[in-house]
């Protein structure tokens, strides 16, 4: 009974490696504001934000909480006439009550 509990445990390990492989950021994030501002790259595994105006924006939510991730900015601002540009980040951590 020992071996077939050790194999059990092994078999559902490998079984759960395998399904993260084929899993992309696409699959587990909702953007469920303002999504015609989000484009995924990178077979799904990247993200592109655009601002398409003055006053839109995009929301990001992720469907379970991830270890590690990384955010990098590129801005291309008009010239001339970039005063007052603000770029802000938020982000949430898991909400204990």
């Amino acid at each position: 009974m020992g071996r077939l509990s050790l194999l059990l445990v092994v078999f559902t390990a490998a079984a759960a490696v395998v399904g993260l492989a084929g899993a992309s950021f696409r699959d587990e994030c909702d953007i469920p504001w303002e999504p015609q501002n989000a484009r995924f790259t990178d077979d799904g595994n990247g993200l592109s934000l655009s601002l398409v105006s003055n006053y839109s924006g995009c929301m990001l939510r992720t469907k379970k909480q991830f270890i590690f991730g990384s955010v990098s900015t590129l801005i291309q601002l008009v010239p001339g006439n970039s005063a007052g540009t603000v770029t802000t980040y938020y982000v949430r951590g898991r909400v204990l009550h």
